[in-house]
């Protein structure tokens, strides 16, 4: 069920397990109470034209709100269509994010966070320099809450008094939401017992974090440090067996440096064909210098003479 207080323009949802009569009249009593939790003075209710007789009754009389119906067929009068369209936007680009094994059965458990951060983003209608969650429940406190993406992979950690003396610090679980009564406290699923589990210390394994690791250039960097390192331990000993291993490898690696250069400044080689009729074809590498191009006098002198013969071929 999707919710929205015109004053705020923050939207409020509740899981329903059906569409009966007993279930919505529950998810709206839950998200009146919500709504009155924060202060919020209602009076008035616009909600779509296909509605129960019992659904009426509880609204006018139970909670004593001047109800509205749409027209039939006219969706767009209610407000409540436009923000089931946000919420939907949102609530998919949530679920896109969360991990290739995530149970799609805990849907329902990344609600509360994907509303938070959808009316982090709204504007509020009666105070516009506010979002509407601050307008409906105060300033963020990012300190408390600290945000983290949701159904990514995690690693939970296990206290000292829960597990066993050669058992693993971590287990294998999922995000779902931060804590909105405990300070950085977060909500994971476990794996292994799939239950929730309430947990202070944890690693996120996000698809889009990228895990550090050794790269090429590190390793050259390393080795460079071990052997400054071992040059100075030799304190300007050089006829000792270190000093002249250490002068071995780096005449061997100027060396094979020189011959690398070597190779890639060589011509092309070429082919000799006549030479391998016989015996298999034969590289030669060309030690002279590549011809020359003519200068510009000559050549349009043949060009000139080229085209005097041709003018007077056709003559003839």
């Amino acid at each position: 069920m999707v919710m929205v207080e015109v004053d705020s323009n923050a939207i409020l949802v509740e899981p329903m397990k059906s569409r009966k009569d007993e279930e919505m009249i529950r998810a709206y009593d839950a998200l009146l109470a919500r709504l009155r939790q924060a202060g919020s003075d209602l009076r008035k209710h616009v909600l779509d034209n296909e509605i129960s007789d019992n659904m009426k009754h509880h609204i006018k009389v139970t909670c004593k709100l001047d109800m509205e119906l749409v027209p039939p067929r006219c969706h767009r009068r209610n407000a409540a269509e436009v923000a089931i369209r946000n919420f939907k936007t949102h609530f998919l680009s949530v679920m896109a994010g969360v991990a290739a094994d995530f149970p799609e059965n805990l849907w329902d458990w990344l609600l509360p966070q994907a509303e938070i951060t959808l009316n982090l983003l709204r504007q509020s209608i009666s105070t516009p320099n506010v979002s509407a969650y601050a307008h409906l429940s105060g300033p963020f406190n990012y300190n408390k809450m600290s945000l983290a993406p949701m159904g990514c992979t995690a690693q939970i950690h296990e206290k000292s008094d829960k597990r066993g003396t050669w058992q693993y610090h971590t287990v294998d679980g999922w995000y779902l939401n931060t804590s909105p009564i405990h300070y950085r406290t977060h909500v994971c699923h476990i794996k292994k017992t799939k239950k929730e589990r309430l947990t202070d210390t944890v690693q996120f394994q996000h698809k889009r974090i990228t895990n550090p690791t050794i790269s090429h250039a590190d390793k050259v960097m390393h080795a460079i440090q071990q052997v400054i390192r071992e040059i100075k331990k030799l304190g300007g000993v050089e006829n000792s067996q270190e000093a002249r291993n250490l002068q071995t490898l780096v005449n061997g690696a100027n060396d094979y440096l020189q011959n690398t250069e070597l190779v890639d400044t060589q011509p092309v080689p070429r082919v000799n064909h006549k030479q391998g009729a016989i015996g298999g074809e034969r590289i030669q590498r060309v030690t002279q210098s590549p011809p020359r191009v003519p200068d510009a006098c000559p050549r349009q002198e043949t060009t000139l003479r080229t085209t005097r013969r041709f003018s007077r071929m056709n003559r003839r």
